[in-house]
């Protein structure tokens, strides 16, 4: 693809609105610390580090959940709490070590060998449950290697009003980076059940899912813009299309504030007919998709 060319993607929607600004590619670095196996004497340093990673991890998330329950929705509250309670487990703990000892293998492969074990065992499950946790895996593990790695916060550097483009992201992420940080959000990964994107919904953040990347990921993308709405991603696109957007982002937000405005306000007719609304639903889950 040529530099500045336009290009028209569709996805999922997962969230409603329009998002339009500068991209930025998140791409998570996995990469492990080198193949040749542990001396005898670095066993115990090495546990060590990861008791270090994982207590300067649960450090995190007991500061993101206090945080939360002032500025956040309450969902990311109940995800945190769930994020405590499995980085207390013993698969987190002792089997790590365990496997430390027994293999003399290093951390980061073992960390990513638990990740793939766990994301099988559980990937032919259709219970939504079970897959959540196996992302909450994830999620802490990815947090733990970046502990013990080293590696910043994706909130210290992420600039202003960027689409944020990555494979998956995780929800203790969304949770770190501030609303005001992201004009929109495109995965490769991604259901309307999912955790980031119950997080999306409730932070307005223009959201769209299953996008293929792989065709422009490097190569020139200078600007995005993301329907919600429509489940459309629109790579470098041109000042007409780009003017078109911005009209139709002012007017949603203007009728956002208007609606907000009226919130308040009984639902009923003028003559005082009370009106009231009854959806029914199969599951506790499907509540959060009830707009």
């Amino acid at each position: 693809m040529i530099a500045q060319e336009e290009l028209v993607l569709r996805g999922l929607s997962i969230s409603p609105g329009i998002g339009m600004g500068p991209v930025y590619f998140l791409c998570p670095s996995e990469k492990e610390r080198g193949q040749s196996l542990l001396l005898v004497d670095e066993i115990e340093v090495e546990i060590l580090r990861y008791r270090k990673a994982l207590d300067q991890s649960r450090k995190e998330i007991e500061w993101m959940r206090t945080f939360s329950l002032q500025a956040e929705p309450p969902e990311a509250g109940a995800i945190l709490e769930t994020h405590l309670e499995m980085i207390k487990d013993p698969l987190m703990t002792v089997v790590v070590e365990e496997r430390v000892r027994n293999t003399r293998e290093r951390l980061e492969h073992i960390l990513s060998c638990l990740v793939e074990e766990y994301q099988q065992r559980f990937q032919a499950l259709s219970d939504r449950y079970f897959q959540e946790r196996s992302r909450d895996f994830v999620d802490i593990s990815r947090r733990i290697l970046r502990n013990l790695q080293n590696v910043s916060h994706l909130a210290d550097h992420l600039p202003p009003s960027t689409v944020l483009v990555t494979h998956e992201l995780v929800p203790s992420e969304m949770i770190e980076m501030k609303s005001s940080s992201i004009a929109a959000l495109v995965t490769v990964m991604g259901g309307l059940t999912s955790h980031v994107a119950i997080l999306a919904r409730a932070k307005g953040i223009p959201y769209v899912a299953r996008v293929e990347l792989s065709g422009f990921i490097d190569k020139g993308v200078e600007r995005m813009i993301v329907d919600g709405c429509q489940g459309i991603v629109i790579v470098n696109p041109s000042l007409q299309r780009w003017v078109h957007y911005q009209t139709l982002r002012d007017e949603m937000m203007q009728k956002e504030s208007l609606h907000l405005s009226r919130a308040h306000l009984k639902g009923e007719t003028i003559d005082g007919y009370e009106v009231r609304t009854f959806i029914n639903v199969e599951n506790p889950a499907e509540v959060e998709l009830i707009a």
